[in-house]
């Protein structure tokens, strides 16, 4: 994987997870304590959680919640694609919203972004997010390499 710049091993020896940083993609940055997604033994993928940091320049885009999440799924597509995946990859996507409210745009947004794929999906209102974003994903995939 050259996009890949750093892999570390949970448990060095051992078939386990490995936690994923992506250097040189169109990905976010990381700005904390954890990597952009960890990878099973099994083909699971999980995402951290993203925002709509515009990668380029870690500021939060403005906009309202439509411009938001059209950029988190932008930041998704990133990683996966620097794992070699693509949107049809995601299972599940866990989406939270600041205001209830902004659930219509944010469909509206979320549908046209993502296409045909179509993973399952939670969507939770009222959380105080970060940075004053209106949107964060936390996103599943599926490596299919790793099926039978």
């Amino acid at each position: 994987m050259t996009t890949i710049e750093r892999l570390r091993d949970i448990a060095p020896g051992h078939d386990g997870p490995r936690m994923v940083e992506l250097g040189g993609t169109s990905a976010p940055a990381i700005i904390g304590h954890y990597c952009h997604a960890a990878t099973m033994p099994n083909g699971m993928v999980q995402l951290s959680g993203q925002k709509a940091w515009i990668p380029e320049t870690g500021i939060l885009i403005d906009g309202g919640i439509e411009e938001q999440t059209t950029l988190v799924i932008r930041n998704i597509r990133a990683i996966l694609n620097g794992l070699g995946l693509e949107l049809d990859s995601l299972t599940r996507l866990v989406c939270h919203l600041h205001r209830v409210e902004d659930y219509e745009s944010f469909n509206r947004a979320y549908a046209a972004a993502l296409g045909q794929a179509r993973p399952a999906r939670t969507v939770l209102a009222g959380a105080e997010l970060r940075g004053g974003a209106l949107v964060e994903i936390v996103a599943d995939a599926f490596n299919r390499k790793y099926m039978a």
